[in-house]
């Protein structure tokens, strides 16, 4: 959350309470315990807490915000530890290396229904064996088929 993201939930927060203070040092505060969050993530859990009966008279603190949250960070960590099966070859791998690993999947499945029109047998494991440079001459050669 940036400093104009935190202004504007305090000033979501006033709105429920009014007596709530409009200091500097308030707004910084919040912004040092939410800055490493998603500002849509903290308005939804102020949502969430402003629905609650024995919540309305009692002003939200930072850390009622955040529960159950985690930082921008560890969002990022869990792509790279949270394991996804390539929609193709159905091979596991981490969220963070998918993307290159389909497109790559999907120009051999490519490839092998160019080669085999043209009665080249070849393998899947021999294409996803290849390193990038040799894959991509051989890409380069079909891929106007």
């Amino acid at each position: 959350m940036s400093e104009e993201d935190v202004y504007r939930l305090l000033e979501r927060v006033r709105t429920y309470y009014q007596h709530l203070s409009r200091s500097d040092e308030l707004c910084d505060e919040w912004f040092r315990i939410l800055k490493n969050y998603e500002v849509s993530e903290v308005n939804e859990n102020l949502d969430k807490y402003l629905s609650v009966e024995r919540n309305r008279n009692r002003i939200p603190m930072p850390q009622d915000l955040i529960q159950d949250l985690w930082t921008i960070e560890e969002c990022q960590q869990s792509q790279k530890s949270y394991i996804v099966n390539c929609n193709l070859c159905k091979r596991p791998m981490t969220l963070e290396n998918y993307n290159k690993h389909y497109d790559r999947c999907s120009s051999i499945h490519y490839l092998l229904q160019i080669m085999r029109l043209q009665g080249i047998e070849v393998e899947y494991k021999d294409l996803a064996s290849l390193n990038d440079n040799k894959f991509n001459v051989i890409y380069e050669k079909y891929k106007d088929y």
